[in-house]
Order: structure tokens, then C-alpha cells, then sequence
């Protein structure tokens, strides 16, 4: 008799899931919390974790890693997930995205200090830049908001932090948007032969760029001049030049797609500017760009009621956590007097992220030099284009009307 593939895994490849996910999350909490989501299915499997209590709970569990090295790969499976970190040319290799502690603490506490040095240096510059950009937004007219704003602040923040020349800056955004098309997403099309090609020509950029600016993201943080130490700290770079120019780049069109839809909100932080900081934590508990974080069982164990094998792939959905109607009241609605709790969008535990700090900032002047100089901003909606993958999700292109 024929084997079915899960009636839940025909909604991944419905094309309102590409516009919003958020039903499918809601229907996998209340039905399939833990879901299997591997077909066919091969070894110990590949599930997706919806609720956030589960996330919570797992996101820095010592039962599970964050290294996919560990699942066991089988001559018959080597497509699968974790295949690739077994290559010396694996691009996650020796960066915080790799590595359990103890040795991933040492990296990150390495790293740390020179990101807030960083941040220091161009905080004040940000503000100057988000104004630049919004002085460029004509009132009353269609306006790509991230090709004309989220994009171009997230290029000036990845030449800033990695003294991008900008005739190299075009080039390495391409390589960018291939690395995060292939490089964030855990599937059997995690590498082809342009990713590759990418990952190269940005690897090779790192490794030989040199400094020549106090508390340039291209130092290497008390990291040791060995090849492999080298190789590790242009991985890195390469990690956050990404996160810089693709992810930062979704959190801005993100965060203004969403008042653009909530013309209440953006009135009231008009009319109350100090609660900026506070309700770009809620848009990015509604929609943040990371939509799950991967981990690896090191052993067999439970979760709810089914039995996972060790060495099985576990998504933890931090996107559908973020919206939970058991932690969240009105969860897909975002309301400018919601008290805080806490959300997933940087991440969670030792594993949060390195660069929350960089995207707080680059957020508020983002939303400040908007609300400067326009009293509402509206979607136009014809002409938007999403992009929805496992682990990001953001726009292409998002046409807004400012007045």
C-alpha cells in the first residue's frame, strides 16, 4: 500500500505560505506541535518545533547541538542535512553557529567586546545615514522601501563595520543574497556550485583584508594566526557581513511593512516617541525576520509524546513561538502598550545573537529618521514581492505611500 506523506506538509508548499506562515504555525501548535516534516522520511528524521514552551525549553538544551556534524549520515543519505559539515569547505565552520560550548563561549566572549567597540564608533553615524536615505522618500508617491531605504542602510552599515571599498560592495552583496538563499537553510539544497563560487569569493576577501580603522569587525578577536584560525575568523566575517547586508536589510522592511499595516501604531509612536524602543521589540515578535534555529539530538529522547532519535534534525520555529497564543494575548495583532515578554527574534541563551545590539540601534534610527519627517506611512501592496525561506523571511521589494 502506498505510504502518504503528512496531510500538514502539503500547507510548506501552498503559495499562501510564502506570503504569511503564520496559519500554518497555528494549526501545527494546536495539532502537531512536534512534526515530522522529512518525506520521504530517512534516518532519524527532520521535525519542526512550534510551541514556546518547547522552544524554550530546547533552544539551549545540553540534550541537543547545534552542530549538524552530529547527525549520522548514511551512503544513502548523503544529500541530507548535515551532510555538508562534514567538507573542509563547510562555511559555518568555526563560527558561533558551530559550536557548543565551552568552546563556543570562548569565541563569543572574544567577539563580544570588539562588536560593542564597533557599535560605539558608528552609532552616532547611523542616525545620519537612516536621515540621508528618508530625506530621498517623496510624499504622496509609490516608494520602494527596500530598495531605496532598508537596503542601501544595511550596505552603508556592512561598509562601515567591514571597510567595504564600494566598488567591492556590489559583488559581495550578490555573494550575500547566495549565501542566505542556500547557507541558512538546513535542507538537501544547502550548496551548489554558485553558492560555492560565493562563498569563495567572499572568504577569500576576508582572508586577505587587512584593518586600517580602530574597532574594524576585520580584526580578529584575540584569535591565533594559524590557518585554522584564519580560516575560522574569515568564516565569521563572512557570517556577519551576511546577517549585516540580508538579515538587518529583512528586519527594516519587516518592522515597516508592519506599521505600514497598523497606521494606529505608527500614529501613536508619532505622538509618543519614547516608546520607539519598545515597540520595535514587538514587531519583531510579530514578524522578525529568523524564522527557525537548527539543532541536532545528541541522543534518543522525548518530546511530548513522540520518541526523537538521536542524531534527529530539530528545528525549533522561533517565528511561530513569537506569535503563541498561550504566551502572547492577541498574538498576531501588534499593540503599542503590550507589556514585554520575551520573544526569540535574536535568538535565546548563549546562542543569542552576537549582533542584537547593531540591529537595536540601526532599527531605532531607521524608524526615528521615518517618523521624523512623515506623519503616516501606508502599503500599496500591488508590486510586493516576499521572500519566505526555513530560516528567513522578509521582502524583496514593499512599495509604501508616505505623507
Amino acid at each position: 500500500m502506498l505510504k502518504l506523506p503528512p496531510a500538514y506538509l502539503t500547507e510548506f508548499r501552498q503559495p499562501l505560505w510564502f506570503e504569511s506562515p503564520f496559519p500554518t504555525y497555528q494549526k501545527l501548535r494546536m495539532q502537531n506541535p512536534v512534526a515530522r516534516i522529512d518525506w520521504p522520511q530517512r534516518g532519524a528524521g527532520d521535525w519542526l518545533v512550534t510551541r514556546y514552551e518547547d522552544v524554550v525549553r530546547l533552544v539551549s538544551s545540553p540534550e541537543l547541538s547545534i552542530r549538524r556534524a552530529h547527525i549520522p549520515i548514511k551512503d544513502e543519505d548523503k544529500y541530507f542535512v548535515g551532510t555538508r559539515q562534514y567538507d573542509p569547505g563547510e562555511p559555518l565552520l568555526g563560527t558561533l553557529l558551530e559550536c557548543d560550548a565551552p568552546e563556543h563561549r570562548h569565541l563569543k566572549s572574544c567577539s563580544a567586546r570588539l562588536y560593542t567597540d564597533a557599535l560605539d564608533r558608528i552609532c552616532g553615524s547611523v542616525e545620519l545615514a537612516a536621515h540621508r536615505l528618508a530625506s530621498k522618500i517623496e510624499r504622496n508617491a509609490p516608494f520602494d522601501i527596500v530598495a531605496g531605504f532598508a537596503r542601501p542602510l544595511a550596505d552603508w552599515m556592512a561598509q562601515q563595520l567591514f571597510e567595504i571599498d564600494g566598488r567591492r560592495l556590489s559583488d559581495l552583496r550578490s555573494a550575500t543574497e547566495l549565501y542566505v538563499a542556500h547557507g541558512f537553510i538546513f535542507d538537501g539544497g544547502f550548496i551548489d556550485y554558485k553558492t560555492w563560487e560565493a562563498i569563495d569569493f567572499m572568504r577569500t576577501h576576508f582572508m586577505t583584508a587587512t584593518p586600517s580603522v580602530p574597532n574594524s569587525l576585520l580584526a580578529k578577536p584575540n584569535l591565533d594566526d594559524t590557518p585554522q584560525g584564519i580560516y575560522s575568523h574569515s568564516n565569521s566575517c563572512m557570517l556577519a557581513l551576511t546577517a549585516t547586508m540580508q538579515t538587518f536589510e529583512m528586519s527594516v522592511g519587516n518592522c515597516i511593512a508592519s506599521l505600514a499595516e497598523h497606521p494606529d501604531v505608527y500614529a501613536g509612536l508619532v505622538a509618543n516617541r519614547p516608546l520607539v524602543s519598545s515597540v520595535i521589540e514587538e514587531l519583531l515578535r510579530c514578524d522578525g525576520p529568523a524564522q527557525a534555529v537548527g539543532r541536532v539530538a545528541r541522543k534518543n529522547m522525548r518530546l511530548g509524546n513522540l520518541e526523537i532519535s538521536e542524531g534527529a534534525f530539530i528545528r525549533l520555529s522561533i517565528a511561530s513561538a513569537n506569535r503563541d497564543e498561550s504566551i502572547f494575548a492577541d498574538p498576531d495583532v501588534i499593540r503599542i502598550d503590550r507589556v514585554p515578554a520575551r520573544h526569540f527574534a535574536f535568538g535565546s541563551g548563549h546562542h543569542h545573537c552576537l549582533g542584537a545590539s547593531f540591529a537595536r540601534v540601526a532599527l531605532k534610527a531607521a524608524l526615528e529618521a521615518l517618523l521624523d519627517r512623515f506623519s503616516s506611512i501606508v502599503r500599496v501592496y500591488k508590486g510586493d514581492a516576499r521572500q519566505q525561506r526555513s530560516a528567513l523571511r522578509g521582502f524583496r521589494r514593499l512599495l509604501i505611500m508616505a505623507a
